[in-house]
């Protein structure tokens, strides 16, 4: 398609969400862009967008239209009333906003599935991406159900899918029935595997200092646990360990916690046969359960292990990461069948991955190879361990994990986000935007 053509055409991307936080969104809005797209972005008010993003906004120029608005919300009603005109709002802002737009595809992420995949019904034009299955959000049996067939019935008018493992595309051919061998409009199903995005690397030293500068002054961190993360040479020099989490049901940071204990108390029984580093963890993100676990680490006594928890900013997060020895995800997943970005982006920054198990988990994270699956306390605390030890014979940690990073450089890294989304994603939105009738 030629360059000409593709400037005619223009994207609406709906996130039902902090869209600061839905980073494979904006990669996609990112992408676009760079295809010469016009590109409207939507979603809810909150944090910063990815850079490229934020200096593309800032410009007269700029193909990017930022719509962010804050969702309606009455807490004082009750419960039932306040979600139904929850969901009125939403319709009268997208509608509103569709309305006054002039478009030829809209690709919308999924969950949330209500009310957005109800815009398949009125406009012939919309891409669903699949980031995970709406209803398995719902716990209440009834409301499950009603989740499940609204999902099932809407998302047969997308005249296109993305779905982020092979697993997922499988679930929603046979289940839903979608996917353009099963007739209709159901439009085709395409995996778009997460990959990491280009700016995410190996903090340099440089990098590295500025970083750590600035996380002291501005008081991310104790001025104590900088001077320790700045010692990248010595042989007893801790080990940095990242988690990012949502502080949600669906990860259990309990379980890392419990781990961090009984770490703790093995390094407190060092003998002169055996020595161990000490373990700095630092945890990024937000959440609703994010103050519930801050209390219950302010009570641990812990002498060799530190815990912080931060939130940084888009540029700063992949700094940290860079620097990272190993990364933990704590991911189950209510489907079973999604995987979790921060995983890639630990990859993108050659950092091997300590996963939870479940289902879909092996797509990803493969034992030995770019990191560890643990199925409980126990595991996550022996693999832990292990890293921990500082090796008199034998492979040291260093050797096991810089040969971890090569196998992620080869095998993952060999292609990143845009080269992945040229392949997989631009043809199904170039087809869409050609057969759809402009709105």
């Amino acid at each position: 398609m030629s360059n000409n053509i593709q400037n005619s055409h223009h994207v609406v991307v709906i996130v039902l969400g902090d869209v600061g936080r839905s980073p494979r969104m904006q990669y996609h809005t990112s992408s676009l862009l760079q295809n010469k797209y016009r590109v409207t972005l939507i979603g809810y008010d909150g944090e910063d967008l990815i850079p490229f993003l934020q200096a593309k906004g800032g410009t007269t120029e700029s193909k990017l239209n930022v719509i962010r608005f804050t969702p309606y919300s009455n807490p004082s009603l009750p419960r039932m009333l306040g979600l139904a005109l929850k969901l009125l709002s939403l319709l009268y802002h997208l509608f509103n906003i569709l309305w006054n737009l002039s478009f030829d595809c809209i690709l919308v992420q999924n969950p949330p599935s209500i009310p957005l995949l109800s815009l398949s019904l009125f406009y012939p034009c919309v891409i669903i991406d699949w980031h995970n299955l709406g209803y398995t959000m719902f716990d209440k049996k009834l409301l499950r159900h009603v989740c499940y067939y609204y999902e099932q019935w809407f998302c047969r008018y997308g005249r296109g899918h993305f779905t982020v493992t092979a697993a997922m595309k499988s679930w929603l051919t046979t289940k839903f029935l979608i996917g353009s061998s099963n007739g209709g409009n159901a439009g085709e199903v395409v995996i778009l595997r997460d990959c990491p995005a280009e700016f995410f690397h190996r903090t340099t030293d440089v990098e590295r200092e500025e970083l750590l500068t600035r996380l002291d002054s501005e008081a991310v961190l104790p001025s104590k646990t900088v001077l320790q993360l700045r010692d990248t040479t010595s042989k007893t020099k801790s080990m940095l360990c990242i988690s990012s989490t949502s502080y949600t049901p669906e990860e259990d940071f309990g379980i890392l916690l419990s781990s961090l204990v009984k770490i703790d108390s093995k390094l407190s029984q060092t003998t002169s046969n055996v020595s161990f580093s000490n373990l700095i963890v630092i945890v990024t993100g937000k959440g609703p359960l994010k103050q519930y676990y801050a209390d219950q680490i302010s009570a641990l006594r812990l002498s060799h292990v530190q815990i912080h928890q931060v939130w940084l900013s888009a540029s700063d997060y992949p700094l940290l990461l860079g620097m990272a020895d190993v990364g933990i995800s704590l991911h189950t997943s209510t489907s079973g069948i999604d995987l979790p970005m921060k995983v890639l982006d630990m990859f993108g920054c050659e950092v091997p991955v300590i996963s939870v198990f479940y289902d879909t988990i092996h797509e990803l994270v493969v034992k030995d190879e770019n990191g560890w699956v643990v199925k409980d306390i126990e595991e996550l605390t022996h693999c832990l361990k292990n890293l921990l030890m500082v090796q008199k014979g034998g492979k040291c940690r260093d050797t096991v994990l810089e040969s971890m990073r090569a196998n992620i450089r080869k095998n993952i890294l060999s292609k990143r986000w845009n080269e992945n989304w040229n392949e997989a994603a631009l043809p199904l939105i170039q087809s869409v935007c050609l057969k759809c009738t402009k709105h």
